[in-house]
C-alpha cells in the first residue's frame, strides 16, 4: 500500500510501503493512494547469532513500518484495474482450491500454485523444510518457467505465429508472478524466458549466462539489498550450478558407452541435484546452517513429480470451475502425489544423520570453497583431448572439490566459550566446553516460542547438534519455557539433548513445573539427573562444581533452590546464579565463605535474578569480588530489571557490567589457559 508523505518524523518517503496490521473492514479499490492514521512501529532486528532479521527482510520488500490501529482517511488515484482482476482471480482460485481438496492438501496447493503459506499446516511446512524440499512450496523460478513453457508450447500446435505464442507465454508469466506476489525467482524466471524468445528473433543466439547476468543486475539495480537475501542467491546459485558445476561431475568429458533412457535420466537427474547442492551450500551456510543430508536424493524423486503436481493443480482449478466433482476426481492425483512427498520426507528424517548441524560459514570459507569449485569446474572444461596428465588433472579436480568442502565445513572450536544469549525477560546461557556443550537455562516471559526463534536458530548458527547437560536452574517459566521446544522438537531439528539436570530439592519442594520438567523429558526419552552442592566434574582442563543448593534443601519459593554452577579454566572463573535468593543467597555465602580466596573469587559472574535489588548484595558481592558481570534481563520489562541500587553496587566491584537488553547476545571467549577473555557483544 502506497503511503503520501504524512510520516516526515519517522523518516517515511514516498513510494516505501507500509504494512498494515488489523486493518479495518472497510477497504478502497486496489491500487489507491489512501491517507491513514495509526500506530507505527519499527520491525525489530536480530539480538543474537542466528535469528531472523526481520528489518532487513521487509526492507528487501520496501515495507518501512508496521501500521497497528489503522483507520482510512481518504483515498485519491484510480484503480488498478489489472490488478484488481488478479486479486479476483486469485480468491477464486482459492476457493475451488478449498473446495475440491482436503485442508491439508489445500493448505500445500495453496502454497504451490498461489503463494499463499498462511493456511498450510505447521507440521507439514517444518516436514518439508527440514528435509530440504521447501522449495516445491514457494513460488519460484521452476513453477514461472513451467507454467511459461507449457503456454508457449500449447499455442505452438496452433496456427499463430511464434512471436505471438511467445508473447502470449510472456504475458501470462508476468500476470501470473503480479498474482502471486512477483519474488525475486520469478523476476529472475521471467526476464530468462524472455531473452530466450528474443534472441531469435534478434538472430542471436541464447546465452544462459548473460541472461542469468541480465536479470540479477535488473533486479539490484531496483534493489541492492537482494544481496543479503538468502532466497535471491539460491535462485541464482542453483541456476548457475545446473549450468557450470552439472557438466563437471563426471570423470569424463564425452562417453562412447551407451546407456538406457532410465539409467541416462537418472544419472543426469543425479548429477543436476547433486551440482545444485553443491552450489548452493555456501547459501545452506551463511543463512541456514543446518545440512539435510538425504535432500540430494530425495529432490531426485520430488522435482519430476514437480511438474505433475503442479500441472494437476492448474487443471483441478479450471475443471472445478465447472464441476466440482471433476475438480475432485483429478485432485486425487496431487494427493498421491503429496503422499509420495510426505512419505518420502518421514522416511528420511527416521535415517541417522539426516540433518546436519554445520553452523554458519564465515566470510572467508565461502569464498575458499568457491575457488576450489571454480577450479574444480575450469579444469574440467580445459581437460580436453588425450594427453598424460588427463587422469592426473581429473584426480585433481575432485581433490580440490574435497579440500573446499573440508576448509567449508572446518569449525574451530575454543576451550572455552560461553554465550549469553537475549531470550528478552529470562536466561539462556549456553557454555561451550572442550567440544561438548551444555544449556544453562532456557526460557522467557516476554518473546514468545523463544525456543524456536531464539534458542533453536542460534545452537544451528553455532553448529551444535549435541546438548549434553541442559540445565535448569531452577522451575520457573522464564527459566526453561524454550527448553520444552528443544526436547519436544530437538531431535526433528538436528539438535539432542543427552540430560536434564535439575536442582536436588526437597521432595515437598517438587511441585508445577518440577514436575512438569521430568513429565516432558520422560516423554521424549531424555535422562534426568539431580544436582546439589559438592559434584564436580573435569571436561579435560576445565574444573565444573556445584555450589548449591545443599542435597534435598526445602524452599518456599523456587528461586531459593536455584543450581548454583562454578566454572574454572585456569585463573579464569565464571559463576552462574540463576534466580538464587533468600536462604538460598544465605546458604551460596556459606559456602563461599568457606571456600579459599582464591577459590571463590569470581572472574564473570551472572548477576542473580535479572539484576533485582533484593539479590546481589554487597556482602555476597564482596565475597565473589567478580571483575565482570553480566545482566539478562528484557527491554521494558515490568518489573524494572536490572534495578539502579544492583549497578550502582556492581560499579563499585566490578570493571564493567553487560546486558542482554542493551547490548544483545554476548559472547565471553576464553584463551591461553583461561588468562585472556574476550567479549563480544551482538548489538554495538
Amino acid at each position: 500500500m502506497q503511503t503520501e508523505e504524512t510520516c516526515q518524523e519517522g523518516g517515511m518517503q514516498r513510494g516505501e510501503m507500509c504494512l498494515e496490521e488489523d486493518r479495518e473492514k472497510e477497504s478502497c479499490p486496489i491500487g489507491m493512494i489512501v491517507k491513514v492514521r495509526g500506530k507505527l512501529r519499527l520491525f525489530s532486528g536480530p539480538t543474537n547469532p542466528g535469528e531472523f532479521d526481520n528489518r532487513l527482510y521487509y526492507s528487501t520488500m520496501k515495507i518501512a513500518y508496521a501500521l497497528k490501529d489503522c483507520r482510512i482517511l481518504g483515498a485519491s488515484g484510480r484503480s488498478a484495474v489489472i490488478r484488481k482482476f488478479l486479486y479476483h482471480l486469485r480468491r477464486r482460485m482459492d476457493e475451488v482450491l478449498t473446495l475440491c481438496f482436503s485442508p491439508e492438501d489445500g493448505g500445500i496447493m495453496k502454497a504451490v500454485l498461489l503463494g499463499e503459506k498462511s493456511m498450510m499446516d505447521s507440521e507439514i511446512k517444518d516436514l518439508y523444510r527440514r528435509n530440504g524440499i521447501i522449495h516445491v512450496l514457494a513460488i519460484s523460478g521452476l513453477h514461472i518457467s513451467l507454467i511459461g513453457y507449457l503456454i508457449y508450447r500449447l499455442l505452438c500446435k496452433t496456427t499463430l505465429p511464434l512471436p505471438l505464442c511467445s508473447a502470449c507465454a510472456i504475458l501470462v508469466m508476468v500476470l501470473y508472478g503480479l498474482m502471486c506476489g512477483m519474488n525475486a525467482s520469478a523476476v529472475r524466471a521471467i526476464i530468462m524466458f524472455l531473452c530466450r524468445c528474443a534472441a531469435p528473433r534478434l538472430h542471436r543466439s541464447y546465452d544462459l549466462l548473460s541472461a542469468l547476468s541480465l536479470s540479477a543486475i535488473l533486479l539490484l539495480l531496483d534493489q541492492p539489498l537482494w544481496l543479503k537475501n538468502g532466497g535471491f542467491l539460491f535462485s541464482f546459485f542453483a541456476v548457475g550450478g545446473i549450468y557450470f558445476v552439472m557438466p563437471a561431475l563426471s570423470f569424463q568429458k564425452k562417453s562412447g558407452r551407451q546407456e538406457g533412457r532410465v539409467i541416462g535420466g537418472i544419472r543426469k537427474s543425479f548429477r543436476s541435484s547433486l551440482a545444485v547442492s553443491l552450489s548452493t551450500l555456501p547459501v545452506l551456510l551463511s543463512f541456514f546452517y543446518t545440512v539435510p543430508v538425504y535432500s540430494v536424493f530425495l529432490n531426485l524423486m520430488v522435482i519430476p513429480l514437480m511438474t505433475l503436481l503442479l500441472v494437476g493443480g492448474l487443471i483441478v482449478i479450471f475443471l472445478g470451475n465447472f464441476s466440482l466433482l471433476l475438480g475432485s476426481r483429478v485432485a486425487l492425483l496431487d494427493h498421491g502425489i503429496l503422499q509420495v512427498y510426505e512419505k518420502l520426507c518421514l522416511a528420511a528424517q527416521r535415517l541417522p544423520w539426516s540433518r546436519w548441524s554445520a553452523g554458519h560459514a564465515e566470510l572467508w570459507q565461502n569464498l575458499l570453497y568457491l575457488l576450489c569449485l571454480s577450479l574444480f569446474v575450469f579444469l574440467y572444461q580445459k581437460n580436453t583431448g588425450r594427453h598424460p596428465l588427463k587422469k592426473a588433472i581429473e584426480l585433481l579436480r575432485f581433490v580440490l572439490l574435497g579440500v573446499g568442502l573440508f576448509l567449508l565445513f572446518l569449525r574451530p572450536r575454543p576451550v572455552l566459550k560461553m554465550t549469553f544469549v537475549d531470550v528478552g525477560q529470562g536466561d539462556g546461557i549456553v557454555l561451550e566446553c572442550e567440544g561438548n556443550a551444555y544449556l544453562i537455562d532456557g526460557g522467557s516471559t516476554s518473546k514468545k516460542q523463544v525456543g524456536k526463534f531464539q534458542l533453536l536458530s542460534f545452537l544451528a548458527y553455532e553448529g551444535i547438534g549435541e546438548i549434553k547437560a541442559a540445565i535448569v536452574t531452577h522451575e520457573d517459566l522464564d527459566h526453561f519455557s524454550g527448553l520444552l521446544t528443544l526436547m519436544e522438537e530437538g531431535k526433528e531439528e538436528g539438535v539432542r539433548i543427552h540430560g536434564l539436570y535439575l536442582p536436588d530439592t526437597a521432595p515437598r519442594s517438587r511441585t508445577g513445573n518440577y514436575l512438569l520438567l521430568e513429565e516432558k523429558a520422560k516423554e521424549a526419552g531424555i535422562p534426568v539427573f539431580f544436582l546439589h552442592r559438592g559434584q564436580e566434574w573435569k571436561e579435560r582442563e576445565v574444573d565444573l562444581r556445584i555450589l548449591g543448593p545443599p542435597a534435598g534443601m526445602e524452599t518456599e519459593g523456587a528461586n531459593a533452590h536455584s543450581t548454583i554452577l562454578q566454572v574454572r579454566w585456569g585463573s579464569f572463573s565464571a559463576l552462574f546464579t540463576g534466580d538464587v535468593e533468600k536462604e538460598g543467597l544465605e546458604a551460596l555465602k556459606e559456602t563461599l565463605r568457606l571456600l579459599p580466596e582464591k577459590s571463590r573469587k569470581v572472574t564473570l559472574l551472572k548477576v542473580p535474578h535479572h539484576g533485582s535489588r533484593y539479590t546481589s548484595d554487597e556482602a555476597f558481592l564482596s565475597l565473589c569480588r567478580p571483575d565482570y558481570s553480566v545482566i539478562s534481563c528484557g527491554a521494558h520489562n515490568p518489573y524494572g530489571h536490572p534495578h539502579r541500587e544492583t549497578l550502582q553496587r556492581l560499579a563499585r566491584i566490578s570493571k564493567y557490567t553487560w546486558i542482554t537488553k542493551e547490548d544483545g547476545a554476548i559472547t565471553v571467549t576464553l584463551s591461553e589457559g583461561g588468562a585472556r577473555m574476550r567479549v563480544c557483544t551482538f548489538l554495538p
